[in-house]
């Protein structure tokens, strides 16, 4: 059994035999939300994000208030993801018994902050205790600014690669203050429908290779195009590390690959946006990752953060 085959995506597999799709349900588990009817014809996405002390934070380390602000803005992008805009998002706290009441109100400040960037209002929740670390669990549903939402599956050979934004080193502070997607997405979407796209939580190669899996189809990256981070670089003065291996690698980015049809990139240089976007490969119709580096092709190994797989 090969990378491609192992852990989360594995997991992925099993988890659709288990979960058949209702009626109402246009698209289920394995894309960055699902989708179903609401009323009578309309599509609704719907999300669920869980971040917890220890692995997307440290409660000895971080304010509170990043930490409520995180919770928020990790769910969201998978919204931003499927080509939409949230509507609404509820909230589950599991809290530490010894936790202080103003400890909690400095987290859910950090939420609201997020809550109003993104205009995604928080309606509710649930809060319990234990004798465990804290953990956020955040369910948002959205709305496809399209007709249609925009898939991971879909790309086709031919069509070019883009990513938002800087990879690496988000472990040094960038992956508690996740940019607002929104206005980027309304911008693109004004000017061109991309063919697929994902939020690079897990790092590149990991989410790039969802893009391609189970399909006779694979992805090439110019490395000299990668937008490497400065803190990739900082980081990699500690571990040891090139600063494009981080950059690969590291996730915790939360910024968006996607891939338009070809002829369509001037569009997406064109749409009215702040955001950096930057051109870094192409699907093609051979399978796997390939990375171009001074002149030599090698194709790797997807890697990045796997739950399964650690």
């Amino acid at each position: 059994m090969n990378v491609m085959q192992r852990s989360e995506f594995a997991l992925i597999n099993e988890l659709k035999k288990i979960f058949q799709s209702a009626e109402n349900v246009f698209l289920g588990p394995g894309d960055d939300c699902a989708v179903y009817r609401s009323g009578k014809s309309g599509k609704e996405l719907i999300t669920v994000d869980t971040i917890l002390d220890g692995t997307h934070f440290d409660s000895n380390k971080h304010s509170p208030e990043n930490i409520g602000y995180k919770a928020i803005a990790s769910a969201v992008s998978d919204i931003y993801a499927m080509g939409g805009l949230p509507s609404v998002c509820v909230v589950s706290c599991i809290l530490p018994q010894s936790i202080s009441l103003e400890y909690v109100l400095e987290v859910a400040r950090g939420m609201a902050r997020a809550a109003e960037l993104n205009a995604v209002p928080v309606v509710g929740g649930d809060v319990t205790t234990w004798n465990g670390q804290q953990a956020y669990s955040v369910t948002v549903t959205g709305y496809p600014i399209l007709e249609e939402p925009i898939r991971r599956h879909t790309a086709q050979v031919g069509d070019t690669v883009f990513v938002t934004g800087s990879l690496g080193g988000s472990i040094l502070g960038r992956h508690l203050n996740i940019a607002s997607k929104r206005n980027f997405i309304i911008g693109l979407l004004e000017e061109v429908t991309p063919t697929s796209m994902i939020d690079i939580s897990d790092g590149l190669l990991q989410d790039a290779a969802h893009l391609i899996e189970n399909r006779d189809i694979g992805i090439e990256i110019i490395a000299d195009k990668i937008p490497i981070d400065k803190d990739a670089a900082t980081l990699g003065k500690t571990t040891g590390r090139n600063p494009i291996d981080h950059a690969l690698g590291d996730g915790e980015d939360f910024e968006l690959l996607f891939t338009v049809t070809p002829g369509e990139e001037r569009k997406v240089e064109l749409a009215k946006i702040d955001e950096s976007i930057h051109l870094i490969g192409t699907i093609v119709d051979e399978p796997g990752i390939f990375i171009v580096s001074s002149g030599e092709r090698k194709k790797v190994s997807p890697r990045g953060y796997d739950h399964f797989r650690q």
